[in-house]
């Protein structure tokens, strides 16, 4: 862990804040802020708002979240959330920048999948952005770590710092524009392959000639279970492999990393997941459907 204090002017450009809050929202502020904020968090509160508001598809739109103490100050102004943990990540690259956010957009349908990993800024404020390719009803989903620090201008200190449960904001939103075609992308089961395709905004949904194939597997309810994915057809440097799960209500999305990911599943039934991996710098995934009993 680091001294995350950086300084960022594109946010405050671009109408998103990326500053602190010295004044109490007004009365219409806050309404905005309760459609703005995220549920599933403990100890902090998560605000998530892009540019264009609401976003398109097909268009490119950026993204703030800004993270903010659960408890605001007395006279009404929030506290930004400064410190975060550096979430694990899979990659070969051992020069790789510290991720201190991971956020993914499902479409309700489960077609379409996207992950980013925001940027810190200032002041508590991530920042990414999306080509979003079809519109329709999404749940944004966003990972990251808060740490309390003792001195509130760095956490050179690390041993007086307390670094909090992992927290798991999720917000649904709807993305507006004409309707789009997106390749409706073949989902396998254990025991089958599943093709690769591209995540990347100029490519997505363009199916690779990469397969995933997981043995079949028994998978039982609160029950531990460690999948084998074997990719196979590649044919350059394949990185960042992780795995991602939905369950069958869309309440809880599981996020592991690695070549041999596992799975705890807390509900019964079909839960949509999603194996993704970088191939020579280029992001794929491959969908499964994994039943549990």
């Amino acid at each position: 862990m680091n001294r995350y204090l950086l300084g960022c002017t594109t946010l405050c450009a671009l109408g998103l804040s990326g500053c602190e809050q010295t004044k109490p929202p007004t009365p219409e502020g806050l309404k905005l802020i309760k459609l703005r904020t995220a549920t599933g968090t403990k100890n902090t509160k998560l605000e998530a708002k892009s540019q264009p508001s609401p976003p398109r598809a097909g268009q490119t739109s950026i993204w703030e979240f800004k993270v903010f103490d659960i408890h605001d100050k007395p006279d009404g102004t929030r506290r930004e959330w400064k410190f975060f943990n550096a979430l694990p990540q899979s990659s070969k690259d051992k020069g790789t920048t510290e991720v201190l956010m991971n956020a993914w957009l499902v479409s309700k349908d489960r077609q379409v999948f996207l992950s980013q990993k925001p940027k810190y800024a200032q002041y508590g404020s991530f920042v990414t952005d999306w080509t979003i390719p079809r519109n329709g009803p999404y749940t944004l989903w966003v990972e990251y770590q808060p740490v309390v620090a003792k001195d509130e201008l760095s956490m050179d200190d690390l041993k007086d710092s307390k670094i909090l449960p992992v927290e798991f904001a999720h917000w649904d939103l709807t993305v507006q524009g004409d309707p789009s075609v997106v390749p409706s992308l073949p989902v396998a089961t254990p025991g089958g392959s599943a093709t690769a395709y591209s995540v990347d905004a100029s490519s997505y949904g363009t199916r690779a000639p990469v397969f995933v194939s997981l043995p079949l597997t028994q998978l039982k309810v609160n029950q531990k279970t460690v999948l084998s994915p074997q990719i196979s057809g590649a044919t350059g440097e394949v990185a960042d492999q992780s795995f991602t799960a939905l369950s069958p209500d869309g309440q809880t999305l599981v996020h592991e990393i690695g070549v041999a990911p596992s799975l705890s599943p807390g509900q019964k039934g079909a839960w949509r997941a999603w194996f993704s991996f970088s191939l020579d710098g280029k992001s794929f995934v491959a969908p499964f459907d994994l039943n549990v009993s």
